[in-house]
């Protein structure tokens, strides 16, 4: 055991040295951009499982932009939704994933807004708000969502942080391997229970306030409970939960030994969101 947590602690030295700007190389599902975020490649082919065989998923063609859902086109008032493998839908069909229910819930409301799924399997927040900064500054959009996954989010070593540090540090990448260390793993069991309130409002100040993102769009939190409201509400920052008590039944609402959310949980969800963001943006898109 303390082995493990001190070559986790290495790794984390070691790639705190690393530089923060990406290599651009590609992998066979995506690549490192040179903001230092994982993209899938456009026009290519995710496979939308999870960990239950019964939940299979489907294969999705993603679109022009690398994305899951239907190609981008401007001319509309856009809702983009960011987040992990919650928003971009392991487990579901093209369907059922939260962008789609929350479009096709607008749409009949009369609001003619366009909802574009920006989520990557195995972000974390700052992952999805580097990726946020950079569509806001080339789409302009009128909302951006962001889904918040409490601990899950805060973790250094997301998918984005993995593939750095293996181009980055390739012997440690394979030393790690070799012992069966999942960097992830390790941060997420021993380092990520304590001080995660100062560690968001450090994400927060650094890569919200700092740019000024809600200034350049409405910016609004998505978060699954309250632990972690406070923090959003102290800085003034937009933020919702999901109904409290929640009216799903937790067996229906997530994929048994898996844990990512079922149709009929993004569908509550999309109730909430829908609600929440009815009114502003029907000064923007009613009559369209």
């Amino acid at each position: 055991m303390g082995r493990a947590i001190a070559l986790c602690l290495l790794g984390l030295l070691a790639s705190s040295c690393a530089p923060d700007r990406g290599i651009p190389v590609r992998r066979e599902s995506g690549y490192l951009s040179p903001s230092g975020i994982l993209r899938f490649h456009p026009d290519s082919v995710q496979l939308s499982g999870s960990e239950n065989p019964a939940w299979p998923g489907e294969l999705t063609h993603l679109n022009n932009e690398g994305f899951r859902g239907p190609p981008w086109r401007s001319g509309r008032a856009v809702v983009m939704v960011l987040g992990d493998s919650y928003v971009f839908g392991n487990g579901l069909k093209d369907s059922e994933t939260l962008d789609r229910r929350l479009e096709l819930g607008l749409r009949k409301e009369g609001l003619n807004a366009r909802v574009w799924n920006l989520g990557i399997p195995g972000y974390n927040l700052e992952s999805s708000l580097i990726l946020a900064a950079e569509m806001i500054d080339r789409f302009h959009p009128a909302v951006v969502v962001c889904h918040f996954l409490n601990e899950d989010d805060l973790v250094y070593f997301d998918i984005s942080r993995l593939l750095s540090f293996e181009l980055e540090h390739p012997r440690w990448s394979r030393l790690m391997k070799a012992l069966g260390l999942d960097l992830y793993r390790l941060e997420r069991r021993f380092f990520t229970r304590f001080h995660n309130k100062s560690r968001l409002r450090g994400i927060l100040e650094r890569m919200v306030l700092g740019p000024a993102l809600p200034r350049k769009t409405r910016l609004l939190f998505h978060l699954q409970d309250g632990r972690f409201r406070e923090v959003f509400a102290s800085l003034g920052l937009e933020a919702i939960t999901d109904p409290e008590p929640r009216p799903c039944d937790p067996d229906r609402c997530f994929i048994p030994e898996d844990g990512h959310p079922t149709a009929e949980l993004i569908e509550l969800r999309a109730q909430r969101l829908r609600e929440h963001l009815r009114a502003s943006l029907g000064n923007l898109v009613r009559g369209r």
